[in-house]
């Protein structure tokens, strides 16, 4: 079987030959005393930052320290369509933790209300197969046994003196399934589980109901763990059973994560066609922590941890980034930033530039970055963005603290498609105060935005641990609020789930709760703008070309189009690329005169969030993936 093979071909690598003598001191691997494991239902197609850096933090203290990726002989073993379909917790359901929960806890009700393809508040994929969810978990749950057994047999084999496990979405329960068959072959291994899973009130909770832990670790550990181990293994002394760690100050302390481990592995199991060979489709570095626009103004809705904006030198950050890309060329490299340091574009791109650094490349950022920002990016490789847009009702960006209005939102798009850049976002909607007439007016709207690449979820606000909005849940019109049903489904009764629960449920009043058609001509609409941009091949265009003379020529091919083909003078042109930038209503009447009228009644420019602003594209109409 594919994952037996994959598990003895991790051990194989690291025995002692017939004179007992490391394989790692003939220059293969050396038997690990800390073993770090990176359970399902982490991405494939891509290594785990923190596990890595972890890794290479105990290899600088003279520690032998390897990485198990475990994720990739599951995602091997039921398929990888099969397990890509259950890593993502869609419609709020995270069916990934009740594949593992059943074995580390017994008596848990079984998890078919998680099947349900939609709730009030999740996200909505509009194009999920409804019965998708029960048959993937029934696969998963078949080859779990078989999984662990095999898993905890390579653990044991290699008989390390410290095993760790990474936690982050959907990765709990496989932990302490890994962990709880690894103490059964092997009790004397001390276990420890960090990650996002771990942090505190989470890990306390966690740790009173998982026996199979001899130590929860919380916050960032890149400085403290090494000094854990290490301690440890020199004299056996077990650090708390639960212990927090201060976030490290100067990230150029952290060390520079090494992902050779996932690579070999990987390859292993494509070799024996288990994986495909499109993997890696990314790998992770990171330039900050915490976000700048945090410290300033909190986004309300947002639950990340903040603990304070720090960031690594340009020059580090340059060498991390030109050492990857020469190591792995033509592999996107994602940050794992909350949100690209605000000096990136003026900072460091222009050098990487001058260097001639052209790599795939993609950040989260804000969304009101000008399109010379952009347009630098671009030139350094960037080929996605992932900007914080959440909506483009202008009342809710408010309600929100984003610090971005909607207009800014929308040219964002609008300079993604001219650019070429794939730009990763999330439409929420349904929050106490919201406003009906500007639903009704997007609802307007959005088909004139057609040609610009729609959201790739949409769901109601979801109250999130930490953020703003929970909080001070009263103050914002969140009333009875609980942690979601579906942790019945993953914890025993004696759980303390408030204090281990990162989504809430609650009660509170929208416009849209009186008004149930115009919510479906919302849903509906998003859905159809979503359903559009499945195909490369078929999105609408918005585009105009530059003639000689001045003149211009606009290309529409949107459902809405009132013309496919418009040429225009020189003052019209002019009066378009005016709205280039957003324009007051008093800016668009005395610099644009008569052209305003046919440029909104064509739909080439757009009276929204107070301003006159352009849906124009530059260039020809086609996507970056169409290209």
């Amino acid at each position: 079987m594919l994952s037996e093979e994959a598990a003895h071909a991790f051990v194989d690598e690291r025995l002692v030959d017939d004179e007992g003598l490391c394989a790692g001191g003939q220059g293969g691997q050396a038997i690990p005393e800390v073993l770090l494991i990176v359970p399902p239902f982490l991405k494939p197609g891509s290594p785990a930052l923190g596990a890595e850096i972890l890794a290479a933090a105990c290899r600088s203290q003279g520690m032998d320290c390897d990485v198990l990726y475990a994720n990739l002989s599951f995602a091997a073993r039921v398929g990888d369509a099969t397990y890509r379909r259950i890593m993502i917790p869609r419609h709020g359901k995270p069916l990934g933790e009740a594949v593992f929960a059943q074995e580390v806890y017994s008596g848990l009700p079984h998890p078919a209300p998680l099947f349900a393809t939609a709730t009030e508040n999740a996200p909505n994929f509009p194009w999920d197969e409804p019965a998708a969810g029960e048959r993937c978990y029934d696969i998963c749950r078949a080859q779990t046994p078989g999984f662990l057994e095999e898993t905890a047999a390579a653990v044991a084999d290699l008989a390390p003196k410290i095993v760790g496990f990474t936690a982050t979405v959907q990765q709990t329960m496989a932990s302490l399934a890994i962990a709880k068959t690894v103490k059964a072959l092997r009790p004397e291994i001390f276990t420890m589980l960090g990650g996002d899973a771990s942090r505190l009130p989470m890990g306390q909770a966690l740790a009173e109901i998982a026996p199979m832990l001899d130590c929860v670790v919380a916050g960032e550990a890149d400085l403290v763990f090494p000094h854990l181990c290490q301690d440890y293994l020199q004299g056996g002394a077990s650090p708390p059973w639960v212990i927090e760690c201060a976030p490290p100050t100067e990230l150029d302390q952290v060390a520079a994560p090494d992902y050779s481990s996932y690579l070999r592995q990987l390859g292993d199991l494509q070799a024996a066609g288990g994986l495909p060979e499109t993997y890696p489709n990314h790998l992770l570095f990171e330039s900050s922590r915490g976000c700048w626009w945090a410290d300033k103004s909190r986004c309300r809705f947002c639950g990340l941890v903040h603990a304070g904006y720090r960031r690594k030198s340009g020059a580090r950050i340059v060498a991390e980034l030109r050492a990857a890309a020469e190591r792995h060329p033509g592999v996107l490299l994602q940050a794992a930033d909350c949100v690209m340091p605000s000096g990136m574009p003026h900072e460091i791109l222009p050098e990487l530039i001058e260097d001639g650094f052209r790599h795939p490349l993609q950040w989260a950022i804000r969304p009101d970055l000008t399109p010379a920002e952009l347009l630098l990016m671009k030139k350094a490789g960037f080929a996605h963005v992932q900007p914080g847009i959440e909506s483009l009702c202008p009342s809710i960006l408010t309600a929100f603290r984003k610090g971005a209005r909607a207009h800014q939102n929308i040219a964002l798009l609008r300079e993604g498609r001219s650019m070429r850049l794939d730009v990763t976002w999330n439409f929420l909607f349904r929050i106490p105060g919201d406003d009906l007439e500007e639903y009704a007016g997007l609802v307007r709207l959005l088909p004139a935005l057609s040609h610009l690449q729609p959201p790739m979820t949409f769901s109601s606000i979801v109250l999130q641990r930490t953020s703003p909005f929970l909080e001070d849940a009263g103050r914002f019109g969140f009333h009875e609020v609980r942690p979601s049903p579906v942790y019945r489904y993953l914890y025993p009764p004696e759980t303390r789930i408030a204090d281990i629960a990162l989504d809430f449920q609650g009660r509170w009043h929208s416009a849209l709760d009186e008004a149930p058609e115009l919510r479906a001509d919302l849903e509906e609409s998003l859905r159809s703008w979503m359903t559009t941009w499945r195909d490369p091949g078929t999105h609408p265009a918005l585009f105009k070309v530059p003639l000689a003379g001045g003149r211009v020529v606009v290309q529409d091919t949107r459902p809405c189009a009132k013309e496919a083909i418009v040429l225009g003078d020189a003052k019209y042109a002019d009066a378009l690329a005016y709205f280039d930038a957003p324009r007051t209503k008093r800016q668009a009447e005395e610099v644009a005169g008569a052209a305003v009228a046919d440029l909104l009644e064509h739909g080439f420019v757009i009276d929204w969030d107070d301003r006159y602003l352009s849906l124009v594209t530059r260039g020809h109409g086609r996507s970056r993936t169409a290209a």
